[in-house]
């Protein structure tokens, strides 16, 4: 059973890894702006509590206004932290 979901963890981590990254920094090869952007997700998900990042807010679905509320402002306080950490770093957003 553990290994199980150590194999399942480690396919969620490739997988997020392997996604585009909607920051850039043309002085830097596009495997450090993936390991810096994985380092930038786990520190706000440090920060705001928020487990797996979007998973947290895309799966906490439900139709109470003051839930849906509290969700809304986590994802932005989650994004911010993302922001100001790949800001920090030299990075810039994709347009």
């Amino acid at each position: 059973m553990l290994r199980r979901l150590l194999a399942a963890v480690s396919l969620v981590s490739l997988a997020a890894c392997a996604g585009d990254v909607p920051w850039n920094n043309p002085n830097l090869p596009r495997k450090m702006a993936e390991h810096d952007y994985t380092q930038c997700r786990r520190y706000a998900d440090s920060q705001t509590g928020s487990g797996s990042g979007g998973g947290y807010f895309d799966d906490q679905r439900s139709s109470d206004p003051m839930g849906m509320a509290d969700r809304a402002v986590s994802r932005r306080e989650f994004d911010a932290l993302i922001s100001a950490c790949m800001r920090d770093k030299g990075y810039f957003p994709k347009k």
